[in-house]
């Protein structure tokens, strides 16, 4: 599907507040985006430009500004440094290039996480961007932010908590 600058489908704005899946346009931008799970949760979305591909569930970063369609830069994040720390997840898989909705706070189901423990933190990967690991880390110049908790492990229909801005307040970087 594709998105305006403001988050939502190109023909269907209206003037005046009104609501959609992409949450409330009042007059020329989107507010309260939220999307709702299939518990029926809120969660808060904002809309960014990938910089590459992403998978749901993907941990990212904004690295900078789309000027001609005004949306930030959406980068996958890692714990090699605190400037590419996480800042927020993908709730869809996108394209490079493509827009992508992202939360500071989300539930993302149907992940694999088996190698995963239910009910355990899971931390922002060293190795691999984008991702996620189960050990926090502890070497030389790594951050340690703890993203999420792991709900259910699982190869197929596994589930995070994710909450890579709270995370992100208490990170602690080893030198």
């Amino acid at each position: 599907m594709a998105y305006d600058k403001y988050g939502g489908v190109p023909g269907t704005h209206q003037t005046g507040p009104i609501a959609s899946e992409y949450g409330f346009r009042v007059g020329d931008k989107w507010e309260n985006h939220e999307v709702i799970d299939d518990k029926g949760t809120l969660f808060p979305i904002i809309i960014g430009r990938a910089a590459a591909s992403l998978e749901k569930g993907d941990l990212v970063y904004i690295s900078g500004w789309n000027a001609s369609d005004e949306l930030p830069v959406m980068t996958k994040a890692q714990a090699n440094e605190a400037h590419t720390s996480a800042q927020f997840v993908a709730v869809e898989d996108a394209d490079s290039g493509d827009p992508v909705k992202v939360s500071g706070y989300a539930m993302i189901t149907g992940i694999d996480t088996d190698s995963e423990t239910a009910n355990e933190p899971v931390y922002l990967s060293i190795g691999t961007a984008g991702e996620w690991q189960d050990a926090a880390p502890n070497g030389n110049d790594e951050v340690v932010q703890p993203v999420g908790t792991c709900l259910a492990s699982d190869a197929s229909d596994g589930a995070i908590l994710f909450y890579p801005m709270y995370g992100k307040a208490m990170m602690v970087a080893f030198v």
